[in-house]
């Protein structure tokens, strides 16, 4: 395994959230070799501390999920960061990425107005491939999801006295 190039505490104007992503570059280094054998009944790892893995959400998310951005963040090469991603956590970091960016897609489907609105939000050029990317991992459309979450989201009372559509 290489190491990941000592990185010291930024003092520019942009620096808050790179010293702030500090533990993130050192749980990278400090996260065991291969997958989590335990998961959880959510099927998230049991046994890795949730603290660092929410580090890294943030910081793939402010990296807008990519992974040439989130390399030149850490100040590594982004061959390194391949390394660092698969024998740290077992995947490339395009796909760890990937995955992040539909899980996010999913969240912001709940309250979104449109499918539109979450591809563009997340960073998708085409509406087309978030559908396709979206039903592939989650084995439905995203306007479906969204029209279920609509629908839950109205009251009973609501539900049974609104005109049929």
């Amino acid at each position: 395994m290489l190491p990941l190039r000592n990185i010291e505490p930024d003092t520019s104007p942009d620096s808050s959230l790179r010293n702030a992503e500090l533990p993130t570059i050192r749980w990278l280094r400090a996260v065991p070799s291969g997958r989590p054998q335990r998961l959880g009944a959510d099927g998230n790892p049991s046994d890795f501390d949730t603290t660092p893995t929410e580090a890294l959400k943030r910081l793939a998310e402010a990296c807008r999920y990519s992974s040439r951005e989130l390399a030149r963040f850490l100040g590594i090469s982004q061959r390194q960061l391949q390394r660092v991603f698969r024998s740290r956590l077992g995947c490339s970091p395009q796909a760890y990425l990937r995955e992040e960016r539909l899980q996010a897609a999913e969240r912001l489907l709940h309250s979104a107005s449109s499918v539109k609105e979450v591809a563009y939000a997340l960073g998708f050029c085409q509406q087309s491939q978030f559908s396709r990317d979206f039903k592939e991992r989650f084995g439905r459309r995203p306007s479906t999801l969204q029209r279920a979450a609509r629908q839950s989201s109205v009251p009973a009372s609501e539900a049974d006295t609104a005109p049929a559509t």
